[in-house]
């Protein structure tokens, strides 16, 4: 009769063992979902933002100094590109979160259908008649 008892604690522990293994696992690959994401963020930004310190003290230091036409020319394009490029950050910070979150994509549907659902809902109010 006492098998019966330890037979079910034993169970019932390795099932509390397997729910701790399978919520651990799940942070695990959660902190890995957000850290691959937390990287791509600092890699866009480190990309956006690298031109644009070394133009600005480039300029600063050649502000004073002849220049021919060309060269104006090639330091103003090289200086709005690295202006457009970090407007451009956040663009691509959004299009990275698309690509590379799931749940990111699945809350963006909900707020794309979210309008046609007030759209296609007719109520009418109508005044209270005593």
């Amino acid at each position: 009769m006492s098998f019966l008892p330890n037979n079910l604690k034993q169970r019932q522990n390795q099932r509390r063992r397997m729910q701790q293994q399978r919520s651990t696992n799940q942070e695990i690959t959660r902190d890995q979902k957000i850290f691959f994401v937390l990287m791509m963020q600092l890699s866009l930004y480190f990309i956006s933002t690298v031109l644009y310190a070394p133009t600005f003290a480039y300029d600063v230091i050649t502000r004073y100094t002849v220049k021919s036409f060309e060269r104006q020319a090639i330091e103003d394009f090289i200086a709005s590109l690295s202006l457009s490029l970090i407007y451009l950050y956040p663009a691509l910070s959004f299009f990275a979160f698309t690509l590379s979150s799931k749940s990111f994509r699945q809350e963006l549907s909900k707020l794309y259908h979210l309008p046609f659902i007030f759209c296609l809902r007719k109520t009418q109010i109508e005044p209270i008649r005593t």
